[in-house]
């Protein structure tokens, strides 16, 4: 999980880096692809069924964002191959959901 964390804190410094580089409707989605990313692990991290469908929604938004820009908001300029390690990280995350949902379930379970 500390990854994730990671990889979202950079995310967001990287947003702020470029948000007047593209339109509010663009720079919006990007905010929503960090909503439903944070929401997704961190429901994981409480074993509740809903990160399973916000992973999914992740997923899509980010494969969306990823052709509809030709790459990831400019990633590739600093970062080479920044684009095709974030699909990567996009597949392995939903993969990573379901396994963990579905396969790491706690002794107990609170509500």
């Amino acid at each position: 999980m500390w990854t994730q964390l990671l990889l979202h804190i950079g995310l967001m410094l990287y947003m702020f880096n470029v948000i007047d580089e593209y339109t509010f409707g663009t720079v919006l989605l990007y905010g929503l692809f960090l909503f439903l990313s944070i929401f997704a692990y961190t429901s994981l991290m409480d074993r509740s069924f809903l990160s399973i469908p916000f992973e999914i929604a992740k997923f899509l938004l980010g494969v969306v964002l990823i052709f509809m820009l030709g790459n990831w908001f400019g990633l590739d300029t600093i970062v080479p191959w920044g684009t095709l390690l974030l699909g990567i990280y996009l597949a392995f995350s939903l993969l990573a959901t379901f396994y963990f949902y579905k396969y790491d379930t706690p002794e107990y379970k609170l509500g």
